[in-house]
Formats: structure tokens, C-alpha cells, sequence
């Protein structure tokens, strides 16, 4: 008989087998979920924002103390369709600062949503702020081409009674002037006289200034988009830059398809 293979004997061998190590488990880490500008308007669950930074700029909260200065950019995601805005609160404007730059790409991890007040820019209901957990990184740009919608006529803007009246308009520009340092552009987007306007530019359009102008005289008529642009009060028929103002190329078809109508049909 082969005790070996015998009943009692494959007992004793598998008493005196060591009992298998347990896989230890696992331990349980938090998914990242990369958010578009969409699903943070519509307060969907995420942790984590990758875009573009399209400008930097800053607010002061206390006007009259001059303090608690926070930094704020306009954000835009891969589909480049709407914007939000990030806010840096002033105790951690050191610390992030030199990770937001206009142009480049951004991907913040742990942030925290608010809703919009009228100091941010942004399309979106709600803005990202910045904590001290924050992981913020810069990063090559992920856009291709803005696709921005305008939200507003150069009529409206220049009719509306708000104090500080700022709006996104997609117009032809006609004509370029220079006085000093001062740059103006003539831009219109209808067929009546408050369908017009002359836009300052600040210094740092300068080279937008410099390529319109090379189109104009080329006897291209460029169809842009102006973002943020404000309504000059003390001015008739005017409009400005400012800090959150992005000038690009206009990709929106309707806008588009008006204004080809606008320039066979005036030029």
C-alpha cells in the first residue's frame, strides 16, 4: 500500500503545509475626475480641471482699505466654448502665482467651487478657488481654436445702463487709428450708426492691432471676437479693453454668417 497517497497521510501533509499568505487588500484611493466647464456649471462631482489660461488679472475686495488684493484668471477648457474663473485667494497668491500664465495650459486638482460674483468674468454660474491642498501645474496649451460665443450687440453695450457695462461682441473690424500710444480700432457689427464703435485698445494688443492692420490693408475685413470689452461712459460710441479681455479670431457660425451678410451687403 502507497501510504503516500493514503487518507491519514494527506492529513499529516496538509497540517504541516504553511498556510497561504492573504493578498493584502488594497487600499482605497480617490479616482481623479477631470471636470469640463459644463459639468462644473452644472455642479457635477470632480476633483480635477485641465485648460488654458486665457488672461490674469486682479481685484481688490476692500476698495476702500486697499486690501485683500485676489487673483483671478479666466480659464477655458479643451472645447474652448465657455470660460470660468479661477480665484486665488490673497494668503496663496505667492504660492500659485508663478503656475498661472496667460497662454499656457493648467491642471488644478482639489479645488474648491463657489458661486460667481460680479468681480469674475467668467460664462460659468460658478468659479474654481484655489486651497492650501491645491495641486496646480502648468502644462502645454490643450486648445486648438476658441470657440467663443458673443453674448451681447455693440448696441446693446453701448445702451445698457449698468455702471460698468461689459460684454463679449463678434464684429468686423474696418478700420485701425493711432494716436501717440493709444491704439483704435473701428468695428461694427450691423447696418445703423449704434451698430458701430470705436474700441481702445490697451498697449498689450498692440500686436493685434499690428496684424489687423496688415489684413486691412491687404483689403481683408477680419471677423474677432472681443471678450470682456467695457462700455466708455465719458466716451459716445466707445468701448474699451480691460484686464479680462481676450481679442481672437471669431469661430461662432450664426455670428459668423450675419456678419458675411453684414460685408457683402455694406462693402
Amino acid at each position: 500500500m502507497d501510504l503516500s497517497t493514503s487518507p491519514t497521510k494527506q492529513a499529516q501533509l496538509k497540517q504541516e503545509q504553511p498556510k497561504q499568505q492573504q493578498t493584502p487588500k488594497r487600499s482605497k484611493t480617490k479616482t481623479q475626475n477631470c471636470m469640463s466647464i459644463e459639468e462644473l456649471n452644472a455642479r457635477k462631482a470632480g476633483n480635477m480641471f485641465d485648460g488654458d489660461v486665457l488672461v490674469v488679472y486682479k481685484a481688490t475686495l476692500d476698495k476702500v482699505n486697499k486690501t485683500r488684493e485676489v487673483l483671478r484668471a479666466d480659464l477655458t477648457d479643451l472645447k474652448a466654448e465657455m470660460t470660468i474663473t479661477l480665484n486665488v485667494p490673497s494668503n496663496l497668491v505667492q504660492q500659485y502665482e508663478n503656475k498661472i500664465i496667460p497662454g499656457s495650459g493648467i491642471s488644478i486638482t482639489g479645488f474648491q467651487i463657489a458661486a460667481k460674483t460680479d468681480y469674475d468674468r467668467g460664462d460659468c454660474d460658478c468659479i474654481l478657488i484655489l486651497k492650501e491642498s491645491s495641486m496646480v501645474e502648468t502644462k502645454p496649451s490643450i486648445c486648438k481654436q476658441y470657440n467663443f460665443i458673443p453674448g451681447t450687440t455693440i448696441k446693446q453695450l453701448l445702451t445698457s445702463t449698468n455702471e460698468y457695462a461689459t460684454g463679449t461682441i463678434g464684429a468686423l473690424v474696418v478700420a485701425t487709428k493711432k494716436k501717440a500710444f493709444q491704439y483704435m480700432i473701428e468695428i461694427k457689427d450691423g447696418f445703423s450708426d449704434m451698430d458701430k464703435a470705436t474700441l481702445l485698445l490697451h498697449p498689450n494688443f498692440a500686436h493685434h492691432y499690428l496684424t489687423i492692420e496688415e489684413k486691412l490693408k491687404r483689403n481683408e475685413i477680419p471677423a474677432m471676437l472681443f471678450r470682456n470689452v467695457v462700455k466708455r461712459t465719458d466716451l459716445k460710441n466707445t468701448l474699451r479693453t480691460g484686464l479680462s479681455t481676450t481679442i481672437c479670431r471669431l469661430n461662432d457660425k450664426r455670428t459668423m454668417d450675419r456678419l458675411n451678410a453684414l460685408l457683402h451687403t455694406t462693402f
